[in-house]
């Protein structure tokens, strides 16, 4: 009876053991799965934090890049109208100098024929104040003559 009670013991023993051990086997198993998924968890809130920080950065860098261009725009749009301005007021500028110039040309001119006119003139004088041809010398008639042939119009 002791020895079948000892062997009916020990493997009722052996059989607890053995249930334990896949217990603990189960448990550890159990485990290292539930690791093995908190690390891939880990590595895909990873990988999803990479690349939504990717996608913010790409986001920002073309946000910089469109004010960058919209700055560019806007600078070229007030230089063009500056370097038109000056055109403009370079255009105006040469058109003055010409018409100062021309003024210039035109009182000189007018200065000349002024001149031509009271030489013509005093010549004329003499001429009328002459009481014969004779008294009224060659060079009072070249000039009263160089003066009035240009204004006469000449009939063709």
């Amino acid at each position: 009876y002791y020895q079948d009670n000892r062997e009916d013991c020990l493997a009722y023993s052996n059989q607890y053991r053995q249930r334990n051990r896949e217990r603990i086997n189960e448990q550890q198993q159990a485990v290292r799965q539930a690791v093995r998924e908190a690390r891939l968890a880990q590595e895909i809130l990873a990988l999803e934090s990479e690349q939504q920080r990717r996608e913010s950065v790409e986001k920002k860098n073309a946000e910089r890049k469109q004010q960058r261009l919209e700055q560019q725009r806007e600078y070229r749009a007030v230089n063009r109208d500056r370097i038109n301005e000056r055109q403009q007021q370079r255009r105006e500028t040469n058109k003055e100098k010409k018409a100062r110039a021309e003024a210039e040309r035109a009182r000189a001119e007018a200065e000349r024929m002024l001149k031509k006119a009271e030489v013509a003139l005093t010549r004329y004088k003499k001429f009328k104040e002459a009481e014969t041809l004779e008294q009224v010398t060659r060079d009072d008639m070249k000039s009263l003559l160089a003066y009035i042939v240009p204004l006469c119009p000449v009939d063709k």
